[in-house]
């Protein structure tokens, strides 16, 4: 399970539906698809999609660069806000 599947089955839908979902990867077009759903209106997340190396569930081998255009597609269609993080000096990572 990817983390903002479990971010979005422990907040529900009612909690996430305007909300804001912080997230030290950009997304998969898995989980795009699941905040776009949920409605959520923000997204801030840490390290680009360049950075992310993990295959989405049933995405074709090989298939990354065509998987992280569709992930700007959606998220040029459905207009949440994204946001990448760049204030790292203030980041507390354990």
């Amino acid at each position: 399970m990817h983390p903002i599947e479990n971010i979005l089955l422990e907040a529900g839908i009612k909690q996430a539906r305007g909300g804001t979902v912080y997230a030290t990867q950009f997304p998969c077009i898995w989980c795009t698809k699941l905040l776009v759903g949920a409605g959520v209106a923000r997204l801030v997340y840490l390290n680009d999609c360049s950075e992310v190396d993990e295959e989405a569930p049933g995405e074709k081998e090989g298939g990354k660069g065509k998987c992280q255009e569709e992930i700007r597609t959606v998220l040029e269609q459905t207009k949440p806000e994204v946001v990448q993080y760049q204030d790292t000096d203030r980041l507390y990572l354990s």
